[in-house]
């Protein structure tokens, strides 16, 4: 399965599958200790974990058998999830299903630079800041 990235602002993400190594229909907290294993056993130097519903789609980058990053995905909004949060923020997800894939490292610094450069929910401008 091709991961899809999108947004109005922007053309759709596609990453390569990868290997999935771990499919369940949603994040627990038996899941989680499933994936901890698996990322402590260097099953998944490098990957993703995605959790998606109908609405969302949670994804974490994995780098050195590590969660790295996280991105949020609620229809058209792009959110940084942190690390601390991302079990939390897994389980809220109604009715999602749950994926650890295996990919190379390049797939997942690709990742890692739309999560940075991508569309995101607009922020608020400094007082200081002046347009000229």
């Amino acid at each position: 399965m091709e991961t899809t990235l999108k947004s109005k602002e922007s053309q759709p993400a596609t990453f390569p599958p990868g290997e999935v190594l771990l499919t369940r229909a949603s994040f627990d907290r038996e899941v989680q200790t499933e994936v901890d294993q698996l990322l402590v056993a260097g099953q998944c130097e490098s990957g993703r974990l995605e959790i998606d519903s109908a609405d969302a789609r949670l994804t974490c980058l994995i780098h050195d058998s590590k969660p790295y990053l996280a991105e949020l995905l609620e229809g058209d909004v792009h959110s940084g999830v942190g690390l601390w949060d991302l079990a939390l923020r897994a389980r809220q997800l109604e009715g999602s299903n749950c994926r650890l894939i295996r990919s190379d490292l390049s797939t997942v610094l690709m990742a890692a630079v739309h999560f940075a450069t991508g569309p995101r929910r607009p922020r608020f401008r400094s007082v200081h800041t002046s347009e000229r």
